[in-house]
């Protein structure tokens, strides 16, 4: 469902030039604001866990101002789990992955024992522990999300470091053991900033956001005995430019990814990779749709992938959207400031509803985590007099697949499905409700 803006006006039967509440409002909902501070906080992500809950990082905040961990959940709301010290880590910049344990997983770009960064494990209740701290040559800059193995180790990259401080791919062993796979040379890659995806053929693969053709970036291969071979050069025109995002394998055995800049208007592309290189531009961002896309898309239960752009729609604050693997585009909804705007980090589903952060924005200024759902509007009516009157409230929008409108006098409901609802082109539909209230009510629009 593709709800951009929708206008709810509200005046009374009879009453010239009634009063007309205009709200802007879309599917993306906050669920939870982070306050405004000297330091920003910086909400880094969510993951769900074994235990049904949402795990995230702050990459600043919490009692040191170095970083938090944090879980929220729709019923308990936000709880923090633990500060960051900096001997045990500093500024996380990765979403946590749950580990095979039933633990969190994640890295810090600083701290630890050499002030490079640490790799860590979390419980759910909060008892952290460093499981390695980075350095020199195993490689410094640790932002990008963690995969784990069936054999429990650890796989991941590193931006910088390693033996020719282009970044190195990494494996920690089930005992804590850090071994470099391959460093990157800058001709075959340069800054690895995300993470690896572990590919049909056992091999991992990623990208680097520099290096290769015209420092553009590059696709790679690496096996698990470190054999490192370069897939793709981006030449910063068609096929994009600096992937900041890590490759998802869809169903089809092919793997998605982003580019931040490039394509046919340098705001970066949608593109489909096969394991031998082969690359097709799905889709080339023209910013009312989005721009600068750094949060990896993730697949969704139908199929499609679905993910966030860090700026472009109206308001240049980012969107929500999309995509099939056949490139079939949907701006699912808009990002405008106090909904938070610039995410740049995976999203995460429960029960079919996606949640995520954005770094700024919000109600309180300091980013927010955010849902993408349903949209309900609200229409306060006041009656002008004792006798109350009628109004008509008039609900518009245009939505981007079928859908019904439904009301409610108490937002929980019950909800009642409108059966005088005129739909016209484009997705677009009229209501006029005519019923006497004192109060409000409640509308949304909802697939069927």
């Amino acid at each position: 469902m593709n709800i951009r803006r929708l206008h709810l006006l509200a005046f009374a039967a009879g009453f010239l030039g009634g009063a007309a509440v205009d709200l802007h409002a879309t599917i993306i909902q906050e669920a939870y604001a982070f306050p405004s501070n000297a330091s920003s906080i910086f909400p880094i992500g969510l993951t769900l866990a074994a235990d049904g809950a949402l795990y995230g990082v702050t990459a600043n905040g919490g009692t040191n101002g170095v970083g938090s961990v944090y879980r929220y959940t729709p019923a308990g709301g936000f709880v923090t789990l633990t500060n960051f010290n900096s001997v045990d880590g500093n500024t996380p910049q990765a979403a946590l992955i749950s580990g095979n344990d039933g633990a969190l997983y994640g890295t810090t770009i600083f701290g630890g024992a050499s002030g490079n960064g640490t790799l860590f494990r979390i419980t759910t209740n909060g008892v952290l522990s460093t499981v390695v701290s980075f350095g020199g040559t195993n490689g410094t800059f640790a932002s990008a999300r963690l995969l784990q193995t069936s054999d429990g180790s650890f796989y991941g990259t590193t931006a910088n470091g390693g033996s020719n401080t282009f970044g190195n791919v990494f494996r920690v062993s089930t005992n804590g053991t850090l071994s470099t796979l391959a460093s990157f040379a800058e001709t075959n890659g340069a800054y690895p900033y995300s993470g690896l995806a572990l590919g049909p053929d056992g091999a991992f693969y990623g990208t680097t956001s520099g290096g290769g053709q015209g420092d553009n970036g590059t696709i790679f291969r690496v096996t698990t005995n470190g054999l490192l071979t370069t897939l793709v050069l981006f030449d910063g025109n068609n096929n994009g430019a600096s992937p900041y995002t890590a490759l998802v394998l869809g169903s089809d055995g092919m793997f998605y990814g982003l580019t931040s800049s490039g394509g046919g208007n340098n705001l970066g592309t949608i593109f489909r990779v096969a394991t031998n290189g082969v690359l097709t531009n799905l889709l080339s961002f023209v910013g009312n749709n989005g721009s600068d896309p750094e949060s990896d898309l993730v697949l969704g239960n139908d199929g499609a992938f679905y993910s966030t752009t860090y700026s472009g729609g109206a308001d240049d604050n980012g969107t929500a959207f999309r995509i099939t693997t056949n490139g079939v585009f949907t701006t699912l909804a808009l990002f405008y400031g106090t909904n938070g705007f610039s995410p740049f980090v995976p999203l995460a589903a429960i029960n079919g509803t996606f949640y995520g952060t954005t770094r700024y924005g919000g109600s309180l200024g300091g980013g927010n985590i955010f849902r993408i759902g349903e949209a309900i509007f609200t229409c306060t009516m006041l009656p002008l007099s004792r006798a109350g009157v009628n109004w008509n409230v008039g609900l518009t929008g245009t939505v981007g697949s079928s859908f019904r409108l439904v009301r409610a006098t108490d937002v929980s409901g019950p909800w009642t499905t409108l059966t005088n609802v005129t739909f016209g082109a484009g997705g677009t539909a009229q209501y006029v409700d005519t019923n006497s209230i004192a109060g409000r009510a409640f509308y949304r629009a909802v697939n069927p």
